[in-house]
């Protein structure tokens, strides 16, 4: 029985836990050098140090909310630097309050086309290449972004001024001593700005962590499921390749193995409102945590045990209204917390102290040959490097492993990825008899044969339950390989 085998059973990808390991793998990338002094403008690291933040104990656990709080601070005054170079003045604060004085501000729709254009040069894998090619031609890119003074790296001024006091203490060479020196091929020089193109990652990874945020307060489904996507390659380009699996996986299931409706209700289980109040949405995974740590207090309290008949079926389906009964009988006699949070402080100081920074290092501006340190913090593209690689094709098969498919014109003893056809991953790759009368029952379970004589298989998305009773629609079946010929007879006739 598929139901009570749980063969239908969907996991679910855990919203919250992937923002956080958004939030590592940011740090990860992104914060620059860890020893010694850090003189990239463009790292987290440098600017968390202006501000006197110190650096995570670990980077393989960063905390979520102080490193979600530093990031999303360093984001809002790099932002506030791109739209200070904008409108081309030293004090961004000074010059919006010189426009209120004057009564001149500007409304939303006279700001937006300024922001699209800001957004494509400065938050865009486009913009990132022309940053990282070429700093000096004349696209639309190099109008946006303006050109910062010439970039003369600190150690070449160091050790040119260290050579001529060498220079001037050591007697001149006669004529006849000097020996002609053979000239040497010298490279290109590369005119891109690599910090420039850093700072453009961490402002792509910076926005896209936020959009997921705000996606996920509002409950609206459709932005939150584009990050997600987008996420797909950025983990598949760092360490965590355990997520580039789960998002992998999430994304083939709901494009490929799911009717509309299905999609649609899987999406939005992802993100839940007990409060019913617009905007107080959280994720899925969170509110069940929350849950499992009440439980594990009455538990503990009553010295009673998870599986008992009073704690499955009376408290765990009651948990978030016995929470609150404590909370109303406190209210009911006056007794009730007079302040549930603390505010919290503005951040103006710490802003205008990065403002500066970004402001003296030009940030912002376009710098040829401008490169700091070697590190490749686009994430992004490695990933797709990655899965064209292989990556896909590995994910691929342990998913058809673990589903328990495989080709139908492969022999008998072909295998994906070192698993027996119609074992799961980590099973073992002998088989008994019994094992084979299971796979060929299961296989008559999953397809079936019409008048015509094809045979039509489940998916995901044709399986329903209606009253209690497993039910398959048609509709979204899919035919298999071996009656190819009908698709397409079908497809031609539809296009007739």
């Amino acid at each position: 029985d598929a139901f009570k085998s749980l063969e239908i059973m969907e996991p679910q990808l855990q919203v919250w836990h992937t923002k956080w390991t958004n939030v590592i793998r940011i740090f990860q990338t992104h914060w620059g050098r860890t020893t010694g002094k850090n003189t990239n403008p463009a790292s987290l690291g440098f600017s968390a140090s202006k501000i006197g933040r110190a650096a995570p104990s670990n980077m393989k656990k960063v905390e979520f909310y102080p490193g979600t709080q530093l990031m999303y601070l360093v984001l809002d005054a790099k932002l506030l630097d791109i739209w200070r170079v904008a409108f081309k003045t030293n004090d961004i604060f000074e010059y919006f309050e010189n426009l209120e004085k004057s009564c001149t501000l500007p409304d939303f729709e006279a700001l937006f086309p300024l922001a699209r254009k800001l957004y494509r040069a400065y938050g865009t894998a486009r913009g990132r290449d022309h940053a990282i090619h070429d700093t000096g031609n004349s696209s639309d890119w190099a109008q946006t972004v303006p050109l910062g003074s010439p970039w003369i790296p600190r150690e070449i001024e160091d050790s040119s001024l260290d050579t001529k006091k060498r220079k001037s203490k050591q007697p001149a060479a006669s004529a006849s001593t000097r020996k002609p020196k053979k000239p040497k091929a010298k490279a290109a020089p590369c005119l891109g700005d690599f910090v420039l193109a850093q700072n453009i990652d961490f402002i792509r990874d910076g926005l896209n962590s936020r959009k997921l945020t705000t996606a996920v307060a509002r409950g609206d489904i459709g932005p939150l499921y584009e990050c997600i996507k987008y996420m797909l390659f950025t983990f598949g380009g760092s360490t965590h390749t355990n997520y580039l699996n789960y998002l992998l996986e999430t994304v083939m299931n709901l494009e490929l193995e799911c009717s509309p409706g299905l999609k649609l209700a899987l999406l939005r289980g992802l993100v839940w409102s007990l409060s019913g109040l617009p905007d107080h949405y959280e994720e899925g995974d969170f509110i069940v945590e929350f849950f499992n740590r009440l439980l594990e207090d009455v538990v503990e309290h009553k010295s009673a045990q998870f599986d008992d008949l009073f704690i499955r079926n009376i408290i765990s389906r009651n948990l978030r209204h016995i929470a609150q009964l404590k909370i109303a009988w406190r209210a009911g006699v006056g007794m009730d917390r007079k302040a549930h949070k603390h505010s919290e402080p503005h951040t103006n100081p710490e802003i205008r102290t990065l403002l500066k920074v970004y402001q003296d290092t030009e940030l912002s501006r376009r710098r040829a040959t401008r490169q700091i340190d070697d590190r490749d913090t686009d994430d992004f593209a490695r990933g797709i490097k990655k899965l064209r690689e292989g990556a896909l094709q590995n994910a691929i098969a342990k998913s058809a492993a673990n589903r328990q498919v495989f080709r139908t014109d492969a022999p008998p003893s072909a295998t994906i990825s070192g698993a027996a056809p119609g074992a799961g991953m980590g099973s073992d790759t002998e088989s008994s008899d019994e094992d084979s009368s299971d796979e060929s029952s299961s296989s008559e379970l999953e397809s079936d044969s019409d008048s015509e004589g094809r045979k039509w298989y489940a998916t995901r998305g044709s399986i329903h339950l209606v009253d209690g009773e497993l039910v398959f629609d048609e509709r979204d079946m899919l035919l298999g390989p071996e009656d190819e010929e009908y698709q397409e007879e079908d497809v031609s006739d539809d296009d007739n």
